[in-house]
């Protein structure tokens, strides 16, 4: 199995790619790529913080970075390019009203992906 971790260094990513951290798979340690997508660099030190969370873990991962307007469609775009069998990522909570927060990543995602999508709430403290 092929993961792509989209990540943004937000406690919400790390959260999701904590829960792929803790997902029983029957078919053993999976392929992980973990992306980010960003418009400078500082997606770097994004990616070096997600690699070591899964160190942490006893995983490794491949790291992307993707420079792109639409989040979401690039997103989508790098997990049809690598072959990828699940994206996985967080989103932030809804406000009192329950709309999506403006331009949601997960939702654009989810709306375009031709793969599976993993969702990860955070959990309110």
């Amino acid at each position: 199995m092929k993961l792509l971790v989209a990540t943004d260094g937000t406690q919400s990513a790390e959260f999701a790619l904590d829960h792929v951290a803790h997902l029983p798979l029957r078919e053993g340690v999976p392929e992980i790529l973990v992306l980010t997508v960003s418009r400078t660099a500082a997606g770097i030190s994004t990616l070096a913080n997600a690699k070591a969370l899964l160190r942490a873990h006893g995983l490794t991962g491949k790291a992307l970075w993707r420079v792109g307007e639409d989040v979401a469609a690039t997103i989508v775009e790098t997990a049809v390019d690598e072959k990828v069998d699940l994206i996985v990522l967080g989103c932030r909570t809804r406000q009192q009203s329950g709309a999506a927060p403006p331009d949601s990543v997960s939702d654009g995602v989810a709306c375009l992906s031709p793969v599976p999508v993993l969702v990860v709430k955070t959990p309110e403290f």
